[in-house]
């Protein structure tokens, strides 16, 4: 017999990462469920390529192939519910995913986005996230698991009779692929009724002067981060701690910390562990603020610098551990590496650590890291410089460090009922001038468009507000049809916006930067 996955059995879930770019797996709790997905699609191209070599005994046939650059993409189009109260939906902060990295912080009934406060232009920075989407059959998961995705396009349609329509696109930085469980699989939804038309207000004029149009038929609100792939020359990652600061770190008793801006291996310094008492024999820096991270089935990589031999002869090397923790140190898992004297880079299975404790750590939700040298004898002491750490990651094959958002184009469609009078306008505003009859000016005509979606129950406390600034027309035809009203699509571009969600929930999802 065969089992057949079906479409309704499958399951979406996103979790905002940290970092920009990092490609951290996150942990169960930050995971958001999305209400009314649509679609979903995961490519992944390894962009294979095969080759003919020179002299190879395959005649004409290939003789070999190699892959290149680790390329996922994810698509999502979806609706959003229309509940924006004190439990506010989580899909509808995905929207700044595509927008910007920071905002405002919560005034008490919106936030805003971009950071008006700092620039009404934004930043340039986007957030990445964790995209799962797979096959949910009961006994039978198969997922993949997408981290670091970067909004590339959003595109938002709203048209008479129709639903609001969402549809992302995602470039990502390393897929996990038929993963056989989900990271989180029960992400709360929201059961409410998605947006539509009748949800949806459009007002339009001059700068800082709109007013509420009825002759609008449908808008299209396309964001365009034009992101481009940056393969670095270092090794791809995802960063558990780039260690150019002491600050998130805890000595033990004798240990002293502190940054080292003259020998280090990456970025502008390493970790400078200095053991300036003699009173205790296992020395160590531990980190108890970690954003939690699902580390399993990964290896984890870390250089370790050791002075000279005198340096080296005052810790039992083979003593030295790494060790994981979950929620603390009762449970861990411990990994063993032996320093060398001068920079070694260690790779740690974390699938296999040489011991644990207690339960040992959950690999799906790591949140504490501490690093130890045993001193030869509890007396011994070092100096700062005798013993470095630096750039502790988890390597990426073949994977895209990071996207660089280049220009952000903000583009769209506005269906008008060109039969009216206000709709005849849009040719002034086309030609930039306003005499009959129309003859083209060298400056056009820049207008203002408000799209609003509320909740028609609580529309005041209630909505999602897009201002689009600096809107400007290329091109309107005149298309007459003897059997109908006529309605034309009339293409625009604009300079920037401001979006407004309006709800009281002052509780954003996990990473959603608020700037607060």
């Amino acid at each position: 017999m065969v089992v057949y996955y079906f479409g309704w059995e499958s399951l979406c879930e996103c979790a905002f990462e940290p970092f920009g770019f990092e490609g951290r797996p996150q942990a169960s709790a930050n995971f958001i469920g999305l209400s009314h997905l649509r679609s979903a699609t995961v490519n992944i191209n390894e962009n294979l390529e095969r080759y003919h070599n020179i002299g190879d005994a395959h005649h004409r046939k290939v003789a070999a192939y190699t892959k290149a650059i680790h390329e996922p993409k994810v698509s999502l189009t979806m609706w959003l519910p229309n509940d924006m109260d004190a439990t506010c939906a989580d899909d509808i902060f995905l929207l700044k995913a595509a927008l910007d990295q920071y905002n405002v912080a919560h005034s008490g009934s919106a936030w805003v986005i971009p950071n008006t406060g700092t620039s009404v232009y934004g930043s340039e920075v986007l957030p990445s996230l964790n995209i799962e989407i797979g096959h949910n059959k009961s006994g039978s998961i198969r997922a993949h698991h997408v981290t670091g995705c970067v909004c590339d396009t959003l595109t938002i349609t709203a048209a008479k009779g129709e639903k609001v329509e969402f549809a992302f696109e995602f470039v990502g930085k390393v897929a996990y692929a038929n993963e056989s469980s989900f990271t989180n699989g029960s992400a709360t939804r929201s059961t409410n009724q998605p947006f539509q038309w009748s949800n949806c207000e459009i007002e339009y004029g001059a700068a800082s002067a709109t007013s509420i149009r009825q002759d609008f038929t449908s808008f299209e609100l396309k964001f365009e981060n034009s992101l481009e792939p940056n393969p670095d020359v270092a090794i791809p990652h995802f960063l558990i701690d780039d260690c150019d600061s002491a600050a998130g770190w805890t000595g033990s008793t004798d240990m002293s910390l502190a940054n080292n801006t003259t020998t280090y291996k990456t970025l502008t310094g390493s970790l400078d562990m200095v053991k300036s008492g003699g009173t205790e024999i296992d020395a160590s820096a531990y980190i108890t603020s970690m954003d939690a991270v699902d580390l399993s089935g990964k290896r984890l990589n870390f250089w370790v610098y050791v002075k000279d031999a005198a340096a080296l002869a005052k810790i039992t090397a083979a003593s030295s551990a790494l060790t994981l923790g979950t929620a603390g140190f009762t449970n861990t898992n411990v990994y063993n590496f032996t320093p060398a004297v001068g920079w070694t880079e260690f790779s740690l299975d974390i699938d296999n650590p040489d011991s644990t404790g207690g339960s040992g750590a959950d690999e799906t939700l790591v949140d504490n890291l501490k690093i130890a040298f045993v001193a030869a004898a509890s007396g011994n002491t070092w100096s700062a410089g005798d013993i470095l750490v630096d750039f502790i990651h988890v390597p990426i094959n073949r994977g895209v460090q990071n996207f660089i958002p280049q220009a952000q184009i903000i583009s769209g469609t506005m269906g008008v009922n060109m039969t009216t009078t206000t709709g005849m306008k849009f040719y002034d505003e086309l030609m930039g001038t306003t005499s009959d009859p129309l003859t083209p000016d060298d400056d056009g005509t820049q207008r203002e468009a408000v799209l609003r979606i509320k909740n028609l129950a609580n529309p005041d406390t209630q909505k999602i507000e897009f201002t689009i600034y600096e809107i400007m027309f290329g091109e309107i035809p005149m298309d007459i049809d003897p059997e109908k009203v006529q309605e034309l699509s009339i293409p625009y571009t604009a300079g920037y916006y401001k979006c407004d969600i309006t709800t009281t929930d002052s509780s954003a999802p996990t990473n959603w930067d608020d700037q607060s």
